[in-house]
């Protein structure tokens, strides 16, 4: 008898064993597996869209030339229709449309106008820009002074849209807003996106991380831009291509301003007036033959 209880009893361990052993299989197949650590992320550079190819216009702007007085003394003004005059530019006039900081249009057509004085430095701009590969791309030239009060009024801040009261150089038609593009149509890094107020589009934004924090040159950028730790250190390669953006349209007679990396006006500026021209009443019509621009390529050149 003793033996059989003992035969019972160990039959007894060995099912309770296989059923113990099948509820702890049962769990772990049925248990998620364990969540993998996710790898550290790594930055993807974003290429910066290809931008399209300016199409040659069937009609162009031809502005009436004249002369103002301003205080007794007449000003020439010749404003002319860049992309009849300089087709290998590509033109992108922010303010023509609603990609702007106001996001409303501007101007009521899309004209890119200069002086023609300012008209033929941006040319010979260009010619050594394209002997390095690259594509003047401008995002605003002449301005007539009632778009200026609508800008101003939109941010009224001196360093970045001039008092309509005492005019831009874009109200003469002698300034232009511009970066540029590759062979291959990409837009070269620079400080910051055009038309951005504050201080990475400064031309001397400082580098507040070269300094050890608590030192007394980190502790006086502090307190001259409370909100400099807000921005990224800006890279070399924009850096770099801002100063040979500059030095070339120096080089071809153009002057800049602190605030804004893309501002270039002409350096004889004061010789033509400021002007409120109405893009609506502007003639139109086609080039002359000997103006007629080539098609030009996907990247943006002849």
């Amino acid at each position: 008898m003793q033996r059989g209880l003992k035969i019972g009893l160990i039959v007894f361990l060995v099912v309770a064993c296989l059923a113990l052993g099948g509820l702890l299989l049962s769990r772990l197949v049925a248990a998620p597996a364990a969540a993998l650590p996710s790898p550290s992320p790594v930055s993807t550079p974003i290429p910066t869209p290809t931008p399209a190819p300016t199409p040659t216009p069937s009609m162009y702007a031809f502005p009436a030339a004249g002369t103002v007085s301003v205080n007794g003394t007449d000003q020439v003004n010749e404003l002319v229709d860049v992309r009849l005059y300089l087709p290998e530019v590509k033109v992108n006039m922010m303010y023509a449309g609603s990609d702007n900081f106001t996001g409303q249009p501007v101007y009521t057509k899309d004209l890119c106008l200069l002086q023609k004085h300012t008209l033929e430095k941006l040319k010979k701009a260009q010619a050594l820009f394209a002997k390095d590969g690259y594509t003047l791309v401008i995002y605003d030239a002449y301005r007539p002074l009632s778009a200026q009060r609508i800008l101003y009024d939109a941010m009224p801040n001196s360093s970045y849209i001039a008092n309509p009261d005492r005019a831009s150089n874009h109200n003469r038609g002698v300034a232009v807003d511009v970066t540029l593009m590759d062979a291959q149509g990409n837009l070269l890094e620079m400080p910051s996106e055009i038309d951005t107020f504050n201080i990475t589009a400064h031309r001397d934004f400082p580098n507040i991380h070269q300094y050890e924090e608590g030192s007394d040159a980190y502790n006086a950028l502090l307190k001259q831009y409370p909100d400099i730790l807000s921005y990224p250190a800006r890279s070399q390669t924009a850096t770099d291509n801002m100063h040979y953006l500059t030095n070339i349209m120096q080089q071809c007679g153009f002057t800049t301003i602190r605030s804004e990396w893309w501002h270039f006006a002409d350096s004889d500026a004061k010789q033509f007036p400021a002007t409120d021209l109405d893009f609506q009443s502007v003639p139109m019509g086609t080039a002359p033959p000997e103006l007629v621009p080539a098609p030009q390529s996907p990247s943006g050149n002849k």
